[in-house]
């Protein structure tokens, strides 16, 4: 935790959506939670459909023969997103230096070793007494879909499944930030619109959920950056 509240501090990181987004790294990569010394296709520059995932990785020269480097670079891709694609979505309010991509590349793969040996390395499946929900996520870093509802249960689940069901039920999705209050008792104010209110209500009795496509593109998203220069606002968005 020491080190990673120090890379998350030092590289402007989005606590809430930094938490959903390890979620779904693990949702996205089981097969890497199962066996540390697991290889994949990955490691050549190329990811699961097949596109090629070059990345200033690739450039860092005096690391580039280190295993957390060669292992989990798609790790950290899913982790930060497509900012390009979908602007305000990635947990880090700045893009990363190249240089810094080591340090996180580290920290995955003792967050990910330390996972494997909590919950074990088993490939089947494990029941459970509780229902776990199933997602269908796209699991591309440039992905602009919100996850599906969960509207669909299993009585049984892997141990990823399992990990990341118990993420999401610990860090909520949706949390009420200042600029989306500001927004909404302004409108409420002028024009007697209470449209947003009443959204942000919905919004926050079941903040652990993935919500609707609607809800996810309006707020699941870093605070804006024209809100980030509003005194009053920006300190508590």
């Amino acid at each position: 935790w020491e080190e990673l509240e120090a890379l998350m501090r030092k590289h402007r990181v989005d606590w809430t959506l930094f938490w959903r987004q390890l979620a779904h790294v693990v949702e996205c990569h089981q097969e890497d939670f199962r066996n540390k010394r697991r290889k994949r296709e990955d490691d050549e520059g190329i990811n699961n459909n097949g596109r090629n995932t070059t990345t200033p990785i690739e450039n860092m020269q005096t690391a580039s023969n280190t295993a957390p480097v060669t292992t989990n670079k798609h790790l950290l891709m899913t982790l930060i997103g497509n900012e390009e694609a979908n602007p305000g979505t990635s947990p880090f309010y700045e893009a990363l230096p190249p240089e810094s991509y080591i340090h996180w590349l580290t920290w995955l793969n003792d967050w990910k070793n330390a996972l494997i040996d909590t919950h074990g390395t088993v490939t089947g499946t494990k029941t459970t007494t509780k229902p776990v929900p199933t997602t269908t996520t796209s699991c591309s870093a440039s992905s602009s879909s919100a996850p599906m509802s969960l509207d669909a249960v299993s009585s049984t689940a892997t141990n990823q499944q399992l990990v990341v069901h118990q993420m999401r039920q610990s860090n909520p999705k949706y949390i009420l930030r200042e600029w989306m209050l500001a927004d909404a008792y302004t409108k409420a104010a002028a024009d007697g619109d209470y449209d947003v209110i009443s959204e942000l209500l919905h919004l926050t009795e079941h903040p652990y959920d993935e919500g609707t496509s609607e809800q996810h593109d309006l707020y699941y998203r870093r605070t804006p950056d024209v809100s980030l220069k509003k005194g009053g606002v920006a300190f508590m968005s």
